[in-house]
């Protein structure tokens, strides 16, 4: 899954950031806004690949950790 993920994020990326340059080649209008796009788009996707992957690596680690978090919570609103 993380080989897929990371190949279907730099096509997509390669393709907005790649129209964008385009775009500035040619003077179309928007060019600057459809270039910004793209990148931002590559940016979150990849920053969304990474945390999924991460969260995937990690999750035994962060259910505990949600679980304990949570029960913390509803031990002290029992208590008020």
């Amino acid at each position: 899954m993380s080989r897929f993920a990371k190949i279907y994020v730099s096509v997509f990326s390669v393709i907005w950031i790649g129209y964008g340059c385009y775009s500035l080649i040619m003077k179309q209008p928007h060019s600057l806004t459809l270039l910004l796009f793209g990148t931002s788009f590559a940016i979150v996707f990849f920053f969304a690949t990474w945390f999924s992957q991460w969260l995937l690596g990690n999750y035994k680690r962060v259910d505990a950790f949600s679980k304990s978090f949570f029960s913390k919570k509803v031990a002290s609103r029992k208590q008020n």
